[in-house]
């Protein structure tokens, strides 16, 4: 609980942007109140490896330079090449529902891609994609991404109601 609770904290003062003492007071309270009023978060099945999720995050940081310039390339030189858009179906390997969403979440975030939709019998993500995309190219691309997650978060329980 304690280590939720720090988590939590972390992040309200992230979002906020400065470490202040009513920044900390209210990211306690808050975090507090998360936790009391979600109880099945002190239960997850997964375990976060900080080492894994720090080289996740600059490698994520990395992808959206990459792909925020591309995008900035494809707005200021359009093409009739740039500009096409596909939606390209991925199969992941993982039976979590978490590190799915993670997975999906990702690739929203990063600029010329947008998770359209998530198959959760299949765990198959759609992802709609921006430009001249080879179709293999880009399902490697996502498997890699699962892969640097599932480094970074482990799973400890395979079944999908567990894994949220």
């Amino acid at each position: 609980m304690i280590g939720q609770l720090l988590s939590l904290i972390i992040i309200w003062i992230a979002l906020w942007g400065e470490l202040s003492v009513a920044n900390l007071a209210s990211g306690v309270v808050v975090g507090l109140v998360i936790i009391l009023l979600f109880p099945t978060m002190s239960q997850a099945r997964h375990q976060i490896h900080p080492v894994g999720a720090v080289k996740f995050v600059v490698r994520l940081l990395g992808d959206l330079v990459t792909s925020s310039w591309a995008v900035v390339v494809t707005v200021l030189r359009p093409t009739p090449v740039r500009l096409q858009t596909k939606v390209v179906s991925v199969q992941l390997s993982t039976r979590s529902a978490l590190i799915a969403s993670l997975v999906g979440n990702s690739l929203t975030l990063t600029p010329g891609t947008m998770t359209v939709s998530v198959d959760e019998e299949t765990f198959t993500l759609r992802v709609h994609v921006l430009g001249d995309v080879d179709d293999s190219a880009f399902v490697q691309q996502v498997r890699t991404l699962e892969e640097r997650l599932n480094r970074a978060v482990s799973v400890r329980s395979h079944n999908k109601k567990d894994a949220l």
